[in-house]
């Protein structure tokens, strides 16, 4: 998983995965406020003693030298000790703590410095930190109902309750705002993985894993849905760690599994807890409308369908509307991120309305580049029909006319000159076939039969090898990556057949039966070096056969077989699934 994506796990964000420029600043704006304060209750206590015998002044003075000292050494430094500010903490609260020694250490305005642990704790950390510095604090004040408990009870319990609710209202409010940096720093994570590289499923699974992540999650789906279709892709990111090209790739859901992902939803976002005490798998939910405004009577039924499949007792659902043409649902099964299901349901409505449109930004951007890597192949292969292989073509001529002189003048030339006119011969059928391979790509948005139709035909008519081309004229349910690589399939098979077969005659034949688009390539030359009939797995075992084209057809999900057949020739089977054939991207 990316570094980036793992980041943002953990509660402890802000604690222990914050940058560490950021513990640098906090730490001097915290000791900037120490010192402040330090200065502040020595002036007080300049002019209101708090004690005859001095030793508080004397304790003040040495914390300001001691907070000046080390506010100079924050400003003067570039890096800081992970530990540095838990043991600043600690300080604080020993000073705290030592006031409580003193009679009149914790009235006004020595009683500041009983507060300043609770707001240094929420600055730095969250709720939990700012509790249990609220309960040390409390522990050093019950050293003065130890030392003489009737004349100070009543103070101490207001203070302690003045304690307690201070600690309550700084650590709940320092939770919200860590939630709110958290949340921010999680979104500019996830989308900052919709790098433009490789390819939209690659994409699309590393968001995932980053959305995962921020979770900390059991695994998140992602449902799109193909509008004029009615198709279903889902992405999954269970952090299995498995292949990682293999688990970029999308599932297509069959028409019987697509109501398991499809459901009606509460609203744009939800979080839907199940019920301990209820029968059945009935949930409770807190939903949100796409402005973030709660739905009132927000319910909810989760498919038993998807409940066999992604067992979980919390989940959390977003809508995404990424084009006219896809929506989808983002889930996330039993997130770890949270106590309150409104804030997770409004977490995961944010990063939604992100994540759509920069997922349909991606599109667009390789649909751009695709197009322009189109139009720039279509150049070169213009100025190298008009350029490389006019010149070849002259040459060719050249030397036939060349050849036609040398058996009248000079015939022991006759020879040498065949083998250079065969050489040039050669160069420009190469030439050509570097043309066709860049025009392979054009046929993404065109028809695929009549494009290998077309090369079959310019196969034939430049190497003299008989080609035909035959289907049954049926529509092929293939998307352009998939309709590519079919393209370069028949092209790499007519090179293979035209340098190593010495055949003088090719069929290719493409058909649609039983969900499966089948391409056939055969030719009656030289067989391969075995016989008989060969599947893909005997095919790599044996390290034998085309490939190559075992490559591209399994790139879409299909498999090749080989027959190679004693005086007859050879034949190439490739077979496509269709419903594998139509999500590979």
């Amino acid at each position: 998983m990316d570094s980036s994506a793992a980041r943002v796990s953990g509660r402890a964000a802000p604690r222990g995965s914050a940058d560490p420029p950021e513990n640098r600043v906090a730490e001097r704006a915290l000791a900037l406020a120490r010192v402040l304060l330090s200065v502040a209750a020595l002036f007080v206590a300049h002019f209101i003693p708090p004690d005859p015998s001095g030793e508080v002044e004397i304790l003040l003075l040495v914390y300001a030298a001691m907070a000046v000292v080390f506010l100079l050494v924050l400003f003067g430094t570039t890096a800081i000790h992970p530990r540095l500010p838990l043991a600043t903490h600690a300080l604080d609260l020993l000073f705290a703590g030592a006031l409580t020694f003193f009679p009149n250490g914790l009235r006004a305005p020595f009683f500041g410095f009983m507060l300043f642990p609770l707001f240094a704790a929420g600055f730095r950390w969250g709720f939990a930190e700012v509790m249990l510095t609220t309960g040390l604090i409390a522990g050093a004040m019950g050293v003065e109902i130890v030392r003489d408990p009737t004349p100070v009870m009543s103070t101490f319990v207001s203070r302690l309750i003045a304690i307690g609710a201070a600690g309550a209202a700084i650590g709940y409010l320092a939770e919200q705002q860590r939630r709110r940096r958290f949340e921010d720093r999680a979104i500019s994570l996830v989308l900052g993985q919709a790098r433009l590289v490789g390819t939209l499923a690659e994409t699309v699974h590393t968001m995932l894993a980053s959305v995962r992540s921020a979770f900390r999650a059991k695994h998140v789906l992602l449902v799109l849905q193909e509008q004029p279709s009615g198709r279903v892709l889902l992405w999954k990111a269970d952090g299995s760690g498995g292949d990682p090209d293999t688990d970029a790739s999308p599932d297509q859901l069959p028409a019987s599994r697509r109501n398991d992902y499809i459901f009606d939803g509460p609203g744009a976002a939800w979080h839907a807890a199940m019920r301990p005490l209820s029968r059945g798998r009935r949930f409770g939910v807190v939903a949100l409308d796409p402005l973030g405004r709660p739905v009132s009577n927000a319910r909810l039924t989760v498919p038993e369908g998807f409940l066999a499949a992604h067992p979980c007792r919390r989940l959390v659902g977003a809508a995404l509307q990424v084009s006219d043409e896809w929506v989808g649902r983002l889930l996330v099964c039993d997130p770890g991120f949270g106590v309150h299901r409104e804030q997770s349901a409004r977490f995961a409505l944010q990063l939604a309305q992100q994540i759509a449109p920069a997922m349909y930004d991606y599109y667009l951007v390789q649909r751009l580049r695709t197009r322009a890597q189109m139009l720039e192949r279509r150049r070169i292969a213009r100025e190298l029909h008009d350029g490389v292989t006019q010149s070849l073509l002259g040459l060719e001529m050249e030397i036939v006319v060349l050849r036609r002189r040398v058996l009248a003048e000079a015939p022991q030339l006759a020879e040498d000159l065949a083998r250079v006119h065969g050489i040039v011969r050669d160069e420009v059928v190469a030439v050509r076939e570097l043309m066709e391979g860049i025009r392979v790509d054009d046929v993404e948005t065109g028809d695929l039969l009549h494009h290998l139709s077309d090369v079959v035909d310019r196969f034939s008519r430049y190497t003299g090898i008989a080609a035909r081309f035959v289907s049954d004229g049926r529509p092929v349910p293939l998307t352009p990556h998939a309709r590519r690589q079919m393209a370069r399939i028949v092209h790499e098979a007519l090179v293979n057949i035209r340098k190593h077969s010495g055949a003088d005659r090719v069929l290719v034949r493409a058909s649609l039966e039983d969900g499966h688009w089948k391409l056939s390539i055969e030719d009656d030359g030289r067989r391969f070096s075995f016989a008989g009939r060969r599947s893909q797995e005997e095919l790599e075992a044996e390290r034998q056969g085309p490939r190559t084209i075992g490559e591209r057809a399994r790139i879409v999900g299909g498999t090749i077989s080989v027959e190679s057949r004693p005086g007859f020739g050879a034949r190439v089977e490739v077979s496509v699934p269709i419903e594998q054939a139509a999500i590979s991207q």
